[in-house]
């Protein structure tokens, strides 16, 4: 659950009602295609990194993803 919010928090989404695993998974799939559709296209995602998980952070720091408030992503 903490990997599905740190998805929906960084695109900008509303935290969906999830009914079982195979949703869940089927969540993080689509989110994850964004995603990656936004790294790849340079586009930063939203919010701030401190709103992620200690794991999404070091995920987002990995691989330089950037955040629409900038000043906190250091």
């Amino acid at each position: 659950m903490a990997f599905i919010a740190d998805l929906t928090s960084a695109l900008g989404y509303t935290f969906p009602s999830v009914e079982s695993h195979d949703h869940a998974n089927g969540l993080i799939r689509e989110y994850w295609h964004e995603m990656e559709r936004r790294r790849a296209n340079g586009e930063p995602l939203g919010g701030s990194i401190t709103e992620l998980s200690p794991a999404g952070q070091r995920y987002a720091r990995r691989h330089g993803l950037t955040f629409t408030n900038r000043e906190e992503a250091a």
